[in-house]
This record gives C-alpha cells, sequence and structure tokens, in this order.
C-alpha cells in the first residue's frame, strides 16, 4: 500500500509489476518484470528488486534504475533504504546513492523507525541504531524465535513489530525490550502493515491476521474508561463487587 492509500503495488505469478487503484482496482501499471523477490509501493509508483537490479516503474515505459540487485528495500522519507551485503544503502528516486553504512553479517530486513534504523538478521536478531549514522547494535528483544526475520514495521508508541521466516510475528517494546503481543502464520510472514490503529499481516502463502492495536493509541483515561465500561468491578472481600470508576 502506497503512503497515500491510494494504490497498491503487487507481483503478479507470471512476473509482471502491477500498480492498482484502491477506490475502483483499476489497473494503472501492468509491466513485465521478471524475477521480482520484494515491490514497495510509492505514491509515485513501485519499487521492485529485481534478480539483477532494483527498479523503480511508474507507469507503461517508465522506469528508472536504482541500483544494484538488493536483498530488502523500505522507505525513508523521500529516499530509499536498500540492503545491499552488509550495507544499508539509501538512494534517491532518481538513483542518485545518498550515503551508505555497515550493518553487519546475515542482515535479512531493515525499517526506518523514528528517529532510529532497525536491522533484522536470519539469526532471528534485531538490531538499532541513529538513522542519521553510527554502529546498529543488537537490541534483547523476549522470546524471538531462531529464524529469518523477514518484515519489520513500526507500531504505535516505540514498538516495533516483527515477521519471521517460521510463521511466527510479535510486537516487542522498543524500550524494555517486552513482547506485547504474538502470533502465527502458515508460511514467512513477508507483509506487515499498520493502517486505521490495525495490525494486517500476511504469509508469503496466503495466510492473514488482523489484530486491533487501538488500546495502544488511548492515553490512560480512556484506556481505563473503556476498561470499566466492560469490567465494572474490583475483588473485595474475595468477591467482585461491582462499582462506580
Amino acid at each position: 500500500l502506497s503512503p497515500d492509500g491510494k494504490t497498491v503495488c503487487l507481483v503478479t505469478r507470471q512476473g509482471a509489476v502491477r500498480r492498482l487503484n484502491t477506490t475502483d482496482s483499476v489497473s494503472v501499471l501492468d509491466t513485465p518484470a521478471g524475477d521480482v523477490s520484494q515491490v514497495l509501493a510509492l505514491d509515485s509508483g513501485c519499487v521492485a528488486l529485481h534478480a539483477r537490479e532494483t527498479s523503480l516503474h511508474r507507469g507503461p515505459g517508465l522506469s528508472t534504475r536504482l541500483h544494484g540487485p538488493a536483498g530488502a528495500v523500505a522507505r525513508d522519507g523521500d529516499a530509499l533504504l536498500l540492503l545491499d551485503g552488509q550495507q544499508a544503502v539509501k538512494v534517491g528516486l532518481d538513483g542518485k546513492p545518498l550515503g551508505a553504512r555497515e550493518v553487519g553479517i546475515g542482515a535479512s530486513a531493515l525499517a526506518r523507525v523514528g528517529d532510529k534504523l532497525v536491522v533484522g538478521y536470519a539469526n532471528g536478531d534485531v538490531g538499532i541504531g541513529p538513522a542519521a549514522g553510527g554502529a546498529i547494535t543488537s537490541k534483547a528483544l523476549d522470546h524471538t524465535p531462531s529464524s529469518p526475520v523477514e518484515a519489520l514495521v513500526a507500531g504505535p508508541r516505540d514498538t516495533l513489530i516483527v515477521g519471521f521466516a517460521n510463521g511466527e510475528f510479535g510486537m516487542w517494546n522498543l524500550n524494555d525490550g517486552k513482547r506485547l503481543d504474538h502470533g502465527r502464520l502458515h508460511g514467512p510472514v513477508i507483509h506487515l502493515l499498520v493502517a486505521g490503529q490495525k495490525l494486517y499481516a500476511a504469509s508469503e502463502l496466503g495466510d492473514h491476521q488482523v489484530r486491533d492495536l487501538s488500546p495502544l493509541y488511548k492515553d490512560r483515561c480512556a484506556l481505563m474508561k473503556q476498561v470499566w465500561a466492560k469490567v465494572p468491578a474490583v475483588w473485595t472481600g474475595g468477591a467482585a463487587t461491582r462499582m462506580p470508576p
């Protein structure tokens, strides 16, 4: 889904990159692309990771080579982050290189989360560093599987959502590393999207789940009011007693 919510980019089983309007599902781009491992939707077109290069497809016959082959791609403001071996490479939408930094051996996914760069690794570890540059250091997260990280996305209130190749996904607090929620899908979790205060998770094999994240967007008073409406009781004298807030 593009940042403006108006288009979706996908790869067909025949290997074409397709761009659809979300309002009427009309195709505005359908171009043969060959071996594509990942696509990323922008407001202006579809970024595709080809076997030999990374390209931006804007329309029929309108393609721009951005970089060589990449292992993962993520948005970074008006630019892109590409995973090229042990480096995270930043490029503009015109293909102009804007910098590179070391992220270490085994990197498999990356994402810009606020003012941080988050990197996932093939052993299930997650590393975090300043987005502006600097070292990527390992972040201890509770109950992560020893499985390659396939997808990363920012959640509400300093949280990170991670999808793994073994089908597990979860949400972690970046401050203390505690796991707040988790689930499992059939197949590697390669699609994560936070929209409308919901998490949409989907696997390579088409399994999917939707999680309600709205409690994390409420302030304490609003959340307590919602809880009290459902459970208007306190535990007193060994029994649940109905009481006003």
